[in-house]
């Protein structure tokens, strides 16, 4: 990418500036979905026990720990840390619970 930005440049393109702004704006995507898949991989192995569970009364054990995960998760990471983005998640751990 560096070099297409180089080659428009430097041939004074008129595609060089919004080719630029795109290249920033891929770039802050890919920071945040890096950031985001960081601090979400934490609640993958409560997420498997949640699947995997046969037993719906052994769930509650998994309750506190996924809830401390998910105050973790939005105490820490930069862009996973507003209310939509948590009303999703507890939405998705709810629909699971309730497909057991």
């Amino acid at each position: 990418i560096r070099k297409i930005l180089k080659f428009l440049e430097e041939n004074k393109s008129t595609y060089h500036a919004p080719f630029q702004k795109l290249q920033k704006e891929v770039q802050q995507y890919r920071t945040e979905a890096n950031d985001n898949y960081k601090f979400l991989r934490t609640l993958e192995v409560y997420f498997q026990q949640l699947d995997n569970s046969n037993d719906f009364l052994s769930l509650v054990d998994l309750y506190v720990p996924i809830m401390h995960t998910i105050l973790l998760i939005f105490n820490h990471s930069k862009f996973y840390n507003t209310p939509p983005r948590l009303v999703v998640l507890i939405r998705e751990i709810c629909n699971a619970i309730i497909a057991k």
